[in-house]
């Protein structure tokens, strides 16, 4: 077989075996692939500092990316730029791996301030702007007490921020964990609250809605549709805060989203159906369909 259908067919000890001791770059790079896809970091390292010139020659960008790749994978930094001089060092190649290169000190100093990042666990107190939406809202949601104290004026600015509207709420709600009793402005959907956290209800202890909630596992009658429906309530209630609950009878609410749970999952039920086909839980799954789709999507 040849090296192409050993790598189709994903034959990489074949490869290796097969290219051990070769020094034409296109067989090369099918045994720097190899060592890749299983994981043999430093001998493809190795690879790439043993054959530089001869790999840049035949493909320079291609050479470039997999020696700083693999770099990256190594936590190899200042060893990534000895490479970049070593690369600067040969014979011109193409303006493509010139640009290359031009860029390259930045996109390294970029990639080992990540990893250091990520090694180093953010906190309330040392996130930043170039931190991902999804890593806030876990940050926000495992700050203490003690931390959110420390660092109120953090979460004031997070609330005016324009962050998803998920991310603000959840600190508004930290604000009022903490008994924050300063008046604070907060805008979403379009509208503007000025309020005292100190003062806010707890979103999830709505006698509505702690009924409804229980109505909805006996009504939906199937563990993934009640699953599906409480998830949808929490998003609910989360999306609607800091606005109070609505004057719903609890049965009719819980109706609605079941009914929508089942939609969600495309799930046949007459008995749901018929129990939905009423005016007044249309315009409830209306106004709670309306509230899920203006949720604001949280980024990575």
């Amino acid at each position: 077989m040849t090296l192409d259908e050993l790598f189709a067919a994903e034959d990489y000890a074949a490869i290796l075996e097969q290219t051990e001791k070769t020094s034409e770059p296109s067989e090369l790079f099918y045994r720097l692939s190899a060592l890749l896809m299983t994981e043999r970091l430093e001998e493809a390292m190795a690879l790439v500092s043993e054959h530089r010139a001869a790999l840049y020659e035949y493909s320079p960008i291609k050479t470039l990316k997999a020696d700083f790749e693999i770099r990256f994978a190594l936590d190899q930094f200042d060893e990534a730029f000895d490479d970049l001089e070593e690369f600067r060092n040969l014979p011109y190649a193409c303006q493509e791996a010139e640009e290359y290169m031009r860029d390259a000190p930045k996109r390294i100093r970029k990639e080992e301030k990540d990893r250091l990042r990520k090694k180093e666990p953010q906190t309330l107190a040392t996130f930043d702007d170039s931190t991902s939406d999804l890593d806030l809202l876990s940050i926000i949601a495992e700050t203490s007490a003690e931390e959110a104290e420390a660092n109120i004026d953090r979460l004031l600015a997070l609330i005016k921020s324009k962050r998803p509207a998920p991310i603000r709420t959840l600190a508004l709600l930290v604000l009022r964990v903490i008994g924050y009793d300063k008046e604070v402005t907060f805008a979403k959907r379009g509208l503007e609250f000025t309020i005292i956290p100190s003062g806010l209800p707890d979103p999830f202890a709505d006698p509505v809605d702690e009924e409804a909630a229980r109505l909805m596992e006996e009504e939906s009658k199937d563990p993934s549709i009640a699953g599906v429906a409480k998830k949808l309530h929490s998003n609910f209630l989360l999306e609607r805060y800091p606005e109070g609950p609505e004057p719903w009878d609890p049965h009719k609410y819980a109706i609605a989203f079941v009914a929508l749970a089942a939609g969600y999952l495309s799930v046949r039920d007459e008995r749901i159906e018929e129990l939905s086909d009423d005016p007044e839980v249309e315009a409830i799954m209306e106004k709670i369909a309306d509230m899920l789709d203006a949720i604001e999507p949280v980024g990575r």
